[in-house]
This record gives structure tokens, sequence and C-alpha cells, in this order.
């Protein structure tokens, strides 16, 4: 396999890819009977992307506006986590 950054092991045949870029690697295998090869490729893209927090509207908490508070926040979106 190739390239072998990113790779938990190089020589086996279904190693776990986990690059810090997006990386394009090739897989060769070889038939040792005959010395027939195929390859394949396949692509892991990173992405970096910096998700984007919105805590909602500024508002004014009184006895007569917002008396009993508003949410706040935005939708939860699938993959992120909130605190």
């Amino acid at each position: 396999m190739s390239p072998t950054s990113g790779l938990s092991n190089p020589l086996i045949s279904n190693p776990t890819a986990n690059p810090t870029v997006t990386t394009t690697y090739t897989v060769t295998i070889t038939d040792t009977n005959n010395g027939c090869t195929d390859t394949d490729q396949v692509i892991v893209t990173v992405n970096t992307a910096t998700p984007t927090a919105n805590a909602g509207t500024d508002f004014t908490k009184t006895c007569t506006s917002n008396a009993t508070g508003r949410q706040i926040g935005t939708t939860a979106v699938t993959g992120m986590s909130y605190s």
C-alpha cells in the first residue's frame, strides 16, 4: 500500500487508515502463484472544517419581557456534541 503514512500497518490486507491530510491510497495485490497483480485506489478525505457555535440572539429578561426566560442555542446537528 502506498503511501504508508497514516496506515496502521501497510503490510496487511486491511490496515486502518487515519491520515492527517486528505490522502489517496493505492492498494496492490499480487497472486504469488502466477505473479498477476491488480491495483485499486481509495481517497480518504480529512475534513478539518471547524464547526460554528451559535448560542442564539441576545435578549433581556425583566418581570414583563421574557419573564420565564427564553430558549437559547441552535438546532442540533448530527455528529456534533454540545456543552
